[in-house]
């Protein structure tokens, strides 16, 4: 909080006071507008937000017998904002950003002005995309999220960003029409699970929207539950490392783990079997963990078609059977698998599932060093 902001709420509390003494003391005995406001009163201060509001705009505006009073505005303005209402933080954001009745407070002002755009209230929105187009109050310069905050408030029938975004598509027409077809998939999001994960990485990204976290994690969460398994799958990651706004969750993020790999994700398929390969429980562990890997290398994944072939090799997966290895070695490092064009090397040099061939050998090596491998460098020096 600001030293504006406390000063401001220290002020707003000695002019309830005095206020709420002055209109009790000064307005007529029998007057309707009074006995009308006095229930009002009383509403807001039963935390009906409607009330709070209204009695925000009476104080603001000065209305009938009650003097007009911005401190007591703002009072009732943060009472429904704190309470959820778009009106209400869109109020104390013009309040503050202007600055004319009170010290001026960017900060607070914008931190409003998103309340009530995340709220969805299209004049909100229009604001804070005209912000972002002429970069004032502190917001960073950024048209394509000044068309996303048009786009969105002309959705709500603003005919001044209505004109707006006409206007951009005419200055920028690319971007017009990449937010557009960005709008066209938020409004199939809430029933279309790739529509949904669109939106999470627009998000996510912020290429031509801002960065925005909570909405990122919404629209992938949504998407998930339509059965996205790329979103089971990102689910999966982000609650198990965890990261700045999400406490890390193994059981909630093995849980989105398995989601996937029933729906079919090769990669989700893979890791539930090396899970259960490291960790194998009673006789069946195994063999339970080749299962998951052989649907995941059924699927081309080169991963787990490098694990079933070193399950075959150990004999892990039935009887050793180093010729099956090789074939699933020579397919994972056909597929670019450094592990397995290390592996495949070394059973040419060896002659091991395959003819022993001295060039084959140092070619896979080769492959494999290139990729990273170190092993396959070290055995390349032996190799004359």
């Amino acid at each position: 909080m600001t030293k504006k902001v406390a000063f401001i709420i220290s002020a707003i509390l000695i002019c309830v006071l005095a206020g709420s003494f002055w209109y009790v003391r000064s307005r007529p005995a029998h007057s309707e507008q009074a006995k009308a406001f006095e229930a009002l009163l009383k509403s807001a201060e039963q935390g009906k937000v409607k009330a709070q509001v209204k009695v925000a705009d009476t104080y603001l505006f000065g209305e009938g017998e009650v003097e007009q009073n911005v401190f007591l505005a703002i009072y009732w303005f943060t009472k429904a904002a704190k309470q959820g209402d778009a009106v209400a933080a869109y109020a104390l954001a013009k309040i503050y950003l202007a600055g004319e009745q009170t010290p001026q407070d960017v900060e607070s002002g914008i931190e409003y002005l998103k309340q009530s755009v995340r709220q969805n209230y299209g004049p909100a929105q229009y604001m804070l995309g005209n912000l972002y187009r002429t970069g004032t109050a502190g917001m960073e310069e950024n048209i394509g999220q000044a068309l996303w905050m048009w786009r969105l408030a002309e959705d709500h029938g603003d005919p001044q960003a209505q004109a707006l975004f006409e206007q951009a598509k005419v200055q920028y027409p690319e971007l017009a029409k990449q937010i557009d077809e960005i709008f066209a998939k938020k409004q199939q999001a809430s029933k279309n699970a790739d529509a949904a994960l669109f939106m999470a990485q627009e998000y996510k990204s912020g290429e031509h929207i801002a960065q925005n976290d909570g909405r990122w994690l919404k629209w992938l969460e949504k998407s998930a539950d339509l059965g996205n398994t790329q979103a089971l799958y990102e689910l999966y990651r982000l609650y198990m490392g965890g990261n700045s706004f999400v406490e890390p969750d193994e059981k909630r993020a093995l849980k989105y783990l398995h989601l996937a790999a029933e729906k079919g994700l090769a990669q989700a398929q893979y890791e539930v079997g090396m899970r259960i390969y490291q960790n194998p429980k009673g006789d069946d562990g195994y063999q339970i963990a080749w299962q998951w890997l052989s649907m995941a290398a059924d699927q081309g994944y080169p991963d787990a078609i490098y694990m079933s072939g070193m399950m075959r090799l150990k004999g892990l997966a039935g009887e050793k059977n180093p010729d099956v290895a090789a074939f699933a070695f020579k397919r994972a490092a056909e597929l670019g698998q450094p592990e397995a064009q290390f592996i495949l090397g070394k059973s040419y040099l060896e002659g091991v599932g395959v003819v022993a061939d001295k060039a084959e050998a140092k070619k896979w090596l080769e492959m494999a060093a290139q990729n990273g491998n170190k092993d396959a460098a070290e055995l390349l020096k032996t190799v004359k």
